[in-house]
């Protein structure tokens, strides 16, 4: 076996230093979720989701739970490829929802389950989704009076939201067999990062909010595009 000379264990050496060095000046930006502020641990993320439900009104009591760390992959990729590194790392850790823990409650054996997403860094609620049954009773309510449910809830449960920055850009209704939906979406008028829009998203079930999202929708041809490399690099 060749004995390695002077000058090439120099250049292994400056290679691992290189190495280093990217590793600890460069890590955050090239793995941003190393550098999110993770103030709200797994369990207090879980107690956070569990008392949202009961406040909700629900009793997950003997249901099947799980507990992860999720992304919003594409809108985490629209900013790094909009803004570059630097920036889009500064506006997901301070701005848009990008990372998130996400609580599931569900029963193998039935439709209805529970999902709530929180802040890691604030614990404020990112998502909540209420899955029933389509023939659940429930209220008819007129569009207007779901609307001001919606509402409340958002200015409740994100008491920073300012809702003359916002304009509902859709608004629709369904007849249920044994109860009137409703959804609803906001965009924020006044910001916009590229083509991208804050967006905030609500169904009504009856009388009751089903679903809710405050998040940043990208374009649907970035989105399009994104998935089809996405399935190309894991085919590779």
């Amino acid at each position: 076996m060749e004995k390695p000379t002077f000058k090439k264990t120099i250049a292994i050496l400056a290679s691992i230093a290189a190495g280093v060095f990217i590793f600890v000046f460069l890590y955050d930006q090239a793995f941003p979720q190393a550098a999110i502020n993770v103030k709200i641990s797994k369990s207090e993320a879980e107690n956070i989701s569990r008392e949202f439900i009961s406040k909700h009104g629900a009793d997950i009591g003997g249901y099947k739970t799980a507990l992860v760390f999720n992304s919003n992959d594409d809108a985490a990729v629209y900013l790094q490829k909009t803004l570059g590194l630097k920036k889009a790392n500064e506006i997901m850790k301070n701005e848009v929802p990008v990372w998130f823990w996400s609580f599931r409650a569900f029963r193998p054996s039935q439709k209805e389950e529970y999902a709530v997403s929180v802040n890691p860094t604030s614990g404020k609620l990112v998502s909540f989704d209420s899955i029933v049954e389509e023939d659940v009773a429930g209220a008819n309510l007129e569009l207007e009076n779901a609307i001001k449910i919606a509402e409340d809830f958002i200015v409740k449960n994100n008491a920073e939201i300012n809702f003359s920055d916002y304009e509902r850009v859709d608004s629709s209704s369904e007849k249920r067999k044994n109860r009137t939906d409703h959804h609803f979406e906001w965009k924020n008028a006044k910001k916009q990062i590229g083509e991208a829009e804050f967006r905030i998203s609500i169904d009504i079930q009856g009388d009751k909010v089903g679903s809710f999202a405050s998040y940043l929708k990208v374009p649907e041809n970035f989105s399009r595009e994104f998935e089809k490399e996405s399935s190309v690099g894991e085919l590779l």
